[in-house]
């Protein structure tokens, strides 16, 4: 129940549980009973283990990502790799970066979140960054690892950014969690994600 409070100074909000009734001076109160005892609130969502896998024109560039629940925020570090590297170079980076996001707290106080990726990267902008590459992200569920590609909807307009097709995610058993099956997952993945309008 909501009622208004009158006031001198303003009218006061309130919410109350109970029955309503008023005073002789016309302030409302709430007649005497028990209260139920208070909603339980919500638990916050497990942490998982994710990370950003971005192809740009000449590198892979993999950050951990802090979060879970679908949100999650870029952690506090980037690695690069050349692209003509090896499935299992991609891999071992992919499987520390995920082992580094349950490490790192979420990155209070940095100011530009993916200024890491863009160092990384070797870009100066994320608008750069979304001009030249693709994203792949890659999460913990349980036992199995979770590859999801996205759509570059490119800088501008309403789905501007990075945009998870989680419809096309695809799961990658644990007991394949060898760097080279998860490095050649991951870019069996990348080569999924779609540009701009396709």
């Amino acid at each position: 129940m909501v009622f208004w409070r009158r006031s001198r100074k303003k009218a006061v909000e309130v919410s109350v549980v109970g029955t309503l009734k008023f005073d002789e001076d016309g302030n409302a109160y709430v007649d005497e009973q028990p209260l139920s005892a208070p909603a339980e609130t919500a638990e916050p969502p497990e942490r998982m283990a994710g990370a950003s896998v971005y192809r740009t024109a000449d590198r892979y560039v993999v950050a951990p990502e802090i979060g879970g629940g679908g949100h999650w925020v870029v952690g506090r570090t980037a690695a690069a790799l050349p692209k003509a590297c090896a499935p299992e170079q991609l891999g071992r980076l992919v499987l520390d970066a995920l082992a580094e996001s349950l490490a790192q707290s979420t990155s209070d106080g940095q100011r530009d979140l993916m200024r890491p990726v863009l160092r990384a990267a070797k870009l100066r902008s994320y608008r750069q960054l979304l001009e030249q590459s693709v994203l792949g992200a890659v999460h913990e569920d349980g036992t199995d690892l979770v590859l999801t590609p996205t759509r570059n909807a490119g800088s501008t307009g309403p789905d501007r950014g990075f945009v998870h097709l989680a419809e096309q995610a695809a799961k990658h058993p644990r007991r394949n969690r060898d760097a080279t099956s998860v490095g050649n997952a991951v870019l069996e993945t990348l080569e999924r994600c779609l540009w701009r309008a396709t």
